[in-house]
């Protein structure tokens, strides 16, 4: 890697080198410098800052105390079930290549973690159903612009989410889509 860029340092380091001579005229002897340049008033209206805030929480219409309440109803509702093993297999949602993931869960420890598709770039890690309400109290409680939640209503598995911390910037959306569920041992 360094064999490659060290021509092209030395190259720059050159052009900057050249950019310092001390043979180059001074600037108010320059035709049509800006030292010679008058300018005229402007009539354009004074600029006003605007000062930049965090994103408003829960602007979706969706209040983060009902995304609160939806999240510890499901989890109350996973709990009750007892389901420890079983096998997970989740999409992650962004603006890249569709990505899934299988991952073994067996007395609430993930033993396998296996990419479904070919070029899954991006390891999210594995994932259970608990690490899945984490990510949603994560999100709940650090603040959002838009929040989608979706729970089985008999489970209440996470069935989906997807969110949008800012809606200023561009493809920071991401979410978690649980494609299957099933039960193991």
């Amino acid at each position: 890697m360094i064999g490659r860029t060290f021509p092209f340092v030395v190259a720059f380091a050159a052009v900057l080198a050249a950019c310092g001579s001390d043979d180059a005229a001074p600037v108010d002897t320059l035709p049509n410098s800006v030292a010679n340049a008058t300018v005229a008033p402007s009539t354009a209206p004074p600029i006003t800052a605007v000062a930049v805030t965090d994103p408003p929480v829960g602007d979706s219409g969706f209040d983060p105390a009902e995304a609160q309440a939806q999240l510890d109803a499901a989890a109350a509702r996973w709990d009750a079930q007892g389901l420890t093993s079983y096998t997970i297999v989740t999409q992650q949602l962004c603006f890249c290549p569709e990505q899934e993931w299988s991952d073994t869960v067996v007395d609430g420890e993930v033993t396998e973690h296996v990419a479904l598709t070919g070029d899954a770039f991006f390891d999210p890690g594995p994932a259970t159903m608990l690490s899945l309400f984490a990510a949603v109290q994560m999100v709940i409680d650090e603040g959002y612009a838009t929040l989608d939640l979706e729970f089985d209503p008999e489970t209440g598995a996470l069935v989906r989410y997807f969110v949008d911390i800012d809606r200023r910037m561009a493809d920071e959306e991401s979410g978690v889509e649980v494609l299957s569920l099933e039960p193991t041992g």
